[in-house]
């Protein structure tokens, strides 16, 4: 991502990924989070956020998906849900369509 002139910061868990988008010294444009972390899942820091930064675009990343989860995520402020393997083309596309 950096590659296409992002800014990115990368954090280790979601207790972390929470604390640097609650910094309000650092804008952020774009979260995209694995549902499987330690400390907690994607949807739980997806669930967190939103009260912080209601309109901030949210890419969840998972490998386990079913069309019951597809509607959990939407529901819990998710713009996109992309499945593992990522094709790294259509999530440029995906990251253009966000950031536009």
């Amino acid at each position: 991502m950096e590659d296409r002139g992002l800014d990115v910061v990368l954090v280790n868990n979601g207790e972390e990924a929470l604390g640097a988008l609650s910094d309000a010294s650092k804008p952020f444009d774009l979260l995209i989070t694995d549902q499987a972390m330690p400390r907690m899942t994607g949807l739980e820091l997806v669930r967190r956020v939103r009260p912080i930064h209601p309109d901030l675009p949210i890419i969840l990343y998972t490998g386990n998906a079913d069309a019951r989860d597809a509607e959990e995520v939407e529901a819990a402020g998710v713009r996109a849900l992309v499945r593992k393997p990522v094709d790294v083309a259509a999530l440029g596309e995906l990251l253009r369509d966000l950031l536009a």
